[in-house]
């Protein structure tokens, strides 16, 4: 039987056994709405769930066909719609678990469990485990709503309690008696260690991340590219060349997929060939169409010595770094690495003068979705759950609590991604005015343009330029939202940082002095 790692320090077994289902608050505070949170721990976990990995290809297949693709709509997610919180559950332990073992909970098992994640979550496996996986929570957050996901999955992933602050607390107790007084719960909490519960809300972030970029592309189309002639060699002029109908959807995945692989390295054509397993359909393309893709993002670079057998590779342009995103789940961790290293030295000269007010985004813009599925992507962006994610994440960011392992540099970035994520989105032209001001008043409400504000101007964030610059940028796009606001989000320049926090202290010092009247009252 496998057992975790925390289990060693002697505790009863029967005290840490859970309930198979227990309810759980959400967030907003609401005194009748709960969760249901299906606990694997006591049945065993595992990787595997073809059932529910067969159901999700299906329901892939439906979307890239456009005939078809409404019959989802229609008939299927009313199906789910009751069930799709116990469904939800399946992939979600599996993500679990994943983060699990990541995070260090799981070394009694010793490496076989890591080579199970390796094969897991990286390719050439990843597409018919982790794929599968992450885009069946999407479907199940299509009927589930995205504010009843957002905190099941807090829940799932045992961290919902640290992302809420002590006002927070409170009311839960107030209002939901018998889940804070739950013996299980505090259980749990007492099983976790800080390291490892930091731990697993950088997995959440990211996963949140995954959920919302790594949407399911446009149905499919045929598209006309300009290719090699079949009867003219590699390299030749665009007088030899002609047009060929290729899949749309399949190009635009492939592109994606060649511009990541050579922001960590050159590579031959053969490496290029090889990532079309990650890409459905991909037989549909042929070599003369990968060979329009390198022509327009790499450079082919000659022999770097004189073995006469050593294949060229091509290089990716510096301009198309801008289209890396660190959160691309197609990359392993130590290619991620190598990529930002090599991006980092392109743009070593790019912070000008301007840097520091223009600001430079920390990913791409979003790729284009499925129309079905683009609702889902703006309602998780501008749920009140994820702006209190977010705002724990920003406000928590100091020496102190790195030190205690309450927050890392890496929950900071993650969270500064979604908020990146969130700009795109709502500054998109085609956005009901009405979602951007429900996002705008959402982030106003959580004082989230304050906290960055005060990130730009703290010790701890002076010093990186380009985090700096990530936070620069999103305040610039926040001001550019406020169509029609109550409330200007304020500005990045030092005499306005200055006014609102001499405007803060006034404001806490009036708060100070009305809470020890009511006190002096009291007594």
């Amino acid at each position: 039987e496998i057992k975790k790692k925390d289990f060693h320090d002697g505790k009863n077994i029967e005290e840490l056994e859970y309930t198979e289902s227990e309810n759980c608050p959400i967030f907003p505070h609401s005194k009748w709405k709960m969760v249901t949170v299906y606990d694997f721990d006591s049945k065993g976990r595992y990787f595997h769930i073809p059932l529910i990995r067969f159901f999700a290809a299906c329901i892939k297949e439906m979307l890239k066909n456009e005939k078809h693709s409404h019959r989802i709509n229609d008939s299927l997610l009313n199906l789910m719609k009751p069930i799709s919180g116990k469904i939800l559950d399946f992939p979600l332990q599996v993500l679990e678990l994943k983060s699990e073992v990541k995070s260090n909970m799981w070394l009694y098992n010793g490496r076989y469990m890591r080579d199970q994640v390796i094969n897991y979550t990286e390719p050439p496996f990843s597409h018919i485990f982790w794929d599968l996986d992450l885009f069946m929570v999407q479907i199940c957050g299509l009927s589930y709503g995205s504010n009843n996901l957002i905190n099941h999955i807090l829940h799932q992933f045992k961290c919902w309690d640290s992302f809420m602050n002590e006002e927070n607390k409170l009311i839960h107790f107030l209002n939901l008696r018998n889940f804070i007084a739950n013996k299980k719960t505090s259980n749990t909490e007492k099983m976790l260690e800080p390291e490892h519960i930091l731990s697993l809300k950088e997995e959440v972030l990211m996963l949140f991340i995954n959920i919302i970029t790594e949407l399911p592309s446009p149905a499919d189309s045929m598209t006309k590219i300009h290719v090699r002639n079949i009867n003219s060699k590699r390299g030749s002029g665009d007088e030899n060349r002609e047009s060929i109908d290729v899949n749309k959807r399949v190009l635009s995945e492939m592109r994606r997929e060649i511009i990541h692989r050579l922001a960590s390295e050159p590579c031959v054509f053969s490496e290029i060939q090889e990532l079309s397993i990650m890409v459905g359909q991909a037989e549909t393309l042929t070599s003369r169409a990968i060979e329009a893709i390198l022509s327009e993002v790499a450079d082919l670079k000659p022999n770097s010595s004189n073995k006469s057998l050593e294949a060229e590779k091509y290089a990716l342009k510096p301009k198309f770094y801008d289209e890396y995103d660190p959160s691309f789940p197609h990359l392993p961790a130590s290619k991620h690495l190598t990529a930002i290293e090599t991006k980092s030295k392109f743009f070593s000269s790019a912070y000008h003068k301007n840097i520091d007010s223009e600001g430079k985004p920390i990913c791409p813009n979003l790729p284009i979705c499925h129309s079905y599925l683009s609702s889902f992507r703006t309602e998780m962006l501008k749920d009140e759950c994820m702006m209190r994610v977010i705002k724990h994440c920003l406000s928590s960011f100091s020496t102190d609590n790195i030190n205690n392992h309450q927050t890392s540099e890496k929950l900071l970035l993650r969270a500064i991604h979604l908020l990146t994520l969130g700009m795109y989105a709502f500054k998109d032209e085609k956005m009901d005015i009405d979602l951007v001001k429900e996002f705008c008043h959402n982030l106003i409400k959580e004082k989230i343009p304050q906290d960055i504000n005060n990130l730009i101007q703290s010790k701890l964030i002076q010093d990186d330029k380009t985090t700096k610059a990530n936070l620069v940028w999103i305040l610039n796009k926040m001001r550019s939202l406020e169509n029609g606001l109550e409330i200007d989000i304020p500005g990045n320049n030092i005499e306005a940082l200055h006014r609102m926090s001499e405007m803060e202290k006034k404001k806490s010092a009036a708060r100070a002095r009305a809470l020890e009247m009511m006190k002096s009252q009291a007594k």
